[in-house]
Order: structure tokens, then sequence, then C-alpha cells
């Protein structure tokens, strides 16, 4: 597969994580709103790092690489890497613990922090990442 299908298809995947994290909040399944979102800016965040040639194993990996790549070479704040990493101990909560933890306020807080870092995303490269509907 070609370097730039393969990005394209991880930005489509992350829309369809925010089309899904819509749904399900609207069905009152909060904890799962939460971890589409955190999916959304995950497959977001996996399509820029791999437009560089650069793949990660594990999400915590790519969580480093946000902080090391994104945030220390100033191309985005520190305040994205804090939300998403934030996000990622959210998902961990929603995918594996058995009671639901989450409310429907921080599940519509989780998606609108997924638009941030898909917005991010875009910003970061523009000429190639747009936004879809």
């Amino acid at each position: 597969m070609a370097l730039m299908d393969e990005v394209g298809g991880f930005w489509m995947r992350s829309f369809r994580a925010l089309r899904t994290a819509h749904v399900v909040l609207e069905d009152e399944d909060y904890d799962s709103a939460v971890s589409e979102s955190y999916y959304a800016a995950f497959y977001a965040v996996k399509a820029l790092f791999l437009l560089e040639e650069r793949e990660f194993k594990t999400h915590k990996a790519l969580d480093r690489a946000v902080n090391l790549d994104l945030v220390r070479t100033r191309r985005w704040p520190k305040s994205l890497a804090v939300l998403y990493r934030e996000m990622m101990k959210d998902r961990n909560l929603a995918d594996y613990e058995s009671l639901s933890q989450f409310t429907k306020r921080q599940a519509e807080t989780a998606i609108k922090s997924a638009w941030k870092i898909v917005r991010a995303v875009q910003a970061t490269r523009p000429d190639v990442f747009v936004i879809l509907k």
C-alpha cells in the first residue's frame, strides 16, 4: 500500500471514530463515546506521524512522540499533549473498567477534545489533511 493511501486511511478512520462517538453519545453510551473520541485523536496523530514515515507499536510510544516531536519542537503547544494524554487515560478507563465511568458532559468534552487534536493535526499539515464532514 502506498504511503499516502495509508495516511489517508488513518485520517478517514479518525472521522469515522468521531461520527461513532456522536452516535453512541446519543445512545447514552458515554464510555464508548469517550473511547471513540480517543481513537479519533489517535488515528489523526498516527496519520501525521505516518506521513513523516514514523510508526509506533504502542499507544504509549505515540504519546511520547507527541511530547518529544510535536511539543518539544514547538509544533504544538504543551496543552495539546496534556489533552492527548488525558484522553488516552480516559480511554483505558472506558475500555477496561467493568462499571460505567463517564457522564454525558464528560463524553461531550471528550468529543470536543478529539476535535481539538484533529484540528491541530490538520493545522500542522494543511496541505495534506482536510477536515471531513
